[in-house]
């Protein structure tokens, strides 16, 4: 279930049409507050009001500027620290981030760049590792969005994002394993570099031009980053450059100056920030409008550490090395739900931090597919008893894909049957001692279009699932 918030019977309205146009079941979960709205997987499993209480909130608001009020809560959306995404509604409902925050809850997926954006939008990537390079990156986002036709101004709010990004991507975030930040302290006109390479990205298609940066230590904390919004919006307007500094205030004139902004959070795995700018509005009906606020986090039992690996054998080839400019020959010989342990020959030269696209194919019938990873370590694997790397996976849904192939496309349980269309999250349990079984858990998605829960037993080979009654 998803739980939408909204103040006013006017925008309520708004919200219900919206909701219609979108295809979606709505009801009231007879709540005390009138101003809830429940969208269900299925009609008929409205909860008892004490359930509603634990679920993700999207707020519904028109407000895309501070309020000129006195600086209490009134009207301040992150005062409820259960909401995570903001749906802008001046001048209109977003249709389109309305449709895609559903699915990021529905399914788990982050919002990234390629997303947004219409399919077989062109966007550019860029791999980087040193702010001495910073200029440079404005440089190519400048040029770009003036082949693309976008105006002075909108160029420089842009290009101004793209610097506070950037600044995080490679002051902020590089953290040690006990959450020091490497960098922080640093004077922003000392050059400095990440250990953890990170990715510049823009992109455009008919509607908006889009921008992001994806770092690769996730130190960067839902909790930090919620309060840091809500005591932007609580504070008198004089006070930001005083009272407020860091990526709060830069968190905050983002939000204020673009259409939409996505924040990507996989704990101690990366940090993403995206930014989209509309090319049909004016700047002028922009500056009146309210932005399209995302928060995507993965919860903290989806992001332990040991996870079950798979073992493989599936021929792969190093497509790109944008570090090293090397390919070759390769073999997957295991992946989890974050890494995967790639075999490769002595020709193909990498090191720890290089980011690494492998095209993959699991049998000869099968279409082949992709995956991009972070080298962890290279060397010689006492398991699997060969030379090769460890990486982790840019996106953990690249590994799901993965595993989702080598797993059975039907499975039967206790009379049972379902057809698994998509994999949406994996976890495990077990395998903490020798001999321990382990045990698998997937939520998917099947034929249907319902959200199962299945459990796999590796050691008796044995499923469970359970299915929503109808």
């Amino acid at each position: 279930m998803v739980i939408l918030d909204v103040h006013k019977p006017e925008l309520r309205a708004r919200l219900v049409s919206a909701l219609d146009e979108l295809g979606e079941k709505w009801v009231d979960p007879k709540t005390d507050d009138p101003s809830v709205i429940a969208i269900l997987q299925e009609v008929g499993s409205v909860p008892p009001p004490s359930s509603t209480r634990e679920l993700p909130i999207i707020h519904v608001w028109e407000m895309g500027r501070h309020p000129d009020g006195t600086g209490h809560d009134e009207g301040n959306a992150f005062a409820c620290p259960r909401v995570r995404h903001l749906i802008g509604a001046k001048p209109d409902v977003d249709l389109a981030g309305l449709s895609s925050t559903l699915r990021h809850i529905r399914t788990g997926e982050f919002l990234g760049l390629a997303g947004l954006l219409e399919w077989g939008a062109t966007i550019h990537t860029f791999h980087e590792a040193t702010s001495a390079n910073k200029d440079a990156h404005l440089g190519r986002l400048g040029a770009f969005l003036q082949e693309c036709g976008i105006t002075k101004t909108r160029r420089e709010i842009l290009e101004t994002a793209l610097e506070e990004m950037f600044t995080n991507a490679v002051y902020n975030a590089p953290a040690t394993t006990n959450g020091e930040h490497t960098n922080a302290i640093r004077n922003r006109s000392e050059r400095v570099r990440s250990k953890r390479p990170f990715v510049v990205m823009f992109g455009a298609d008919n509607h908006h031009v889009g921008i992001a940066v994806r770092d690769y230590y996730g130190s960067m904390s839902l909790d930090r980053v919620i309060g840091r919004l809500r005591e932007c919006y609580s504070v008198d307007k004089a006070q930001h450059e005083t009272k407020l500094g860091g990526a709060g205030l830069g968190l905050f004139m983002m939000l204020r100056s673009v259409d939409r902004l996505v924040i990507n959070i996989n704990p101690s795995q990366f940090t993403e920030f995206v930014v989209l700018s509309s090319r049909t509005r004016r700047m002028r009906e922009s500056r009146g409008a309210c932005p399209t606020f995302n928060l995507c986090a993965l919860s903290p039992e989806l992001t332990l550490r040991r996870h079950f690996r798979m073992a493989t054998a599936w021929d792969a080839r190093i497509t790109t090395s944008e570090l090293s400019a090397t390919e070759g020959k390769a073999i997957v010989r295991d992946i989890s739900v974050s890494g995967a342990f790639v075999q490769i020959n002595d020709e193909t030269k990498s090191k720890r931090g290089d980011v690494l696209s492998l095209r993959v194919q699991i049998a000869p019938d099968q279409s082949p597919f992709s995956l991009r990873g972070v080298v962890r370590w290279s060397g010689r694997s006492s398991t699997h008893g060969c030379r090769g790397i460890g990486l982790q996976l840019v996106h953990p849904l690249d590994a799901l894909e993965a595993y989702g192939r080598a797993q059975p496309g039907r499975i039967t349980s206790r009379g049972q049957t379902c057809s698994v269309s998509k994999i949406i999250q994996t976890w495990s349990t077990g395998g903490t001692h020798p001999g321990e079984p382990v045990t698998v858990f997937f939520r998917v998605l099947d034929e249907k279009g319902r959200i199962l829960l299945l459990r796999h037993d590796t050691l008796t080979k044995r499923w469970a699932m359970k299915v929503p009654t109808t």
